[in-house]
């Protein structure tokens, strides 16, 4: 965490739903109107931007 702090970062984390699983906020105005996503990266992967971030 002190090392997301240090790049800027206030990411809220919790636990979520039955198996307690490590959640984190987002920031829902990352989704295109249709759901998807901003596509970053060059690997196939996808990432969205926390929210607080």
């Amino acid at each position: 965490m002190a090392a997301l702090e240090r790049r800027g970062g206030r990411i809220q984390l919790t636990n979520c739903r039955d198996k307690k699983r490590l959640c984190a906020l987002i920031d829902p105005m990352q989704f295109n109107s249709d759901g998807s996503t901003t596509r970053y990266g060059d690997k196939g992967e996808y990432w969205i931007i926390l929210k607080g971030y």
